[in-house]
């Protein structure tokens, strides 16, 4: 009817916005420089495999792509400790 476009929950303009939002989100979670996305994927993957100091490398190379990513820098801290921490703990393996 006449009154149709007040009913309406979503308008052509608002699922546009709402669509913006999403993804903008997604782009704040994981980026929005491609090649830094690639690098961080990677970099989970070295974690995941145990692998700290690879992960590091990974992460600093997805800051250069995107110097402003909080995520990156959090992952990149969480890279750093675990790369200490190996480290700390091969340490009484070795000859002095």
């Amino acid at each position: 009817g006449p009154d149709r476009a007040q009913k309406l929950r979503f308008t052509d303009a608002s699922e546009a916005e709402t669509k913006a939002a999403v993804k903008k989100e997604q782009e704040e979670q994981i980026g929005t420089h491609p090649k830094g996305r690639q690098f961080y994927t990677q970099a989970q993957k070295d974690l995941d495999a145990g692998n700290p100091s690879a992960a590091e490398r990974n992460l600093k190379m997805a800051l250069t792509y995107e110097p402003s990513n909080a995520r990156y820098k959090e992952t990149l801290a969480e890279a750093q400790k675990q790369a200490a921490e190996k480290s700390k703990g091969d340490s009484s393996f070795k000859i002095r």
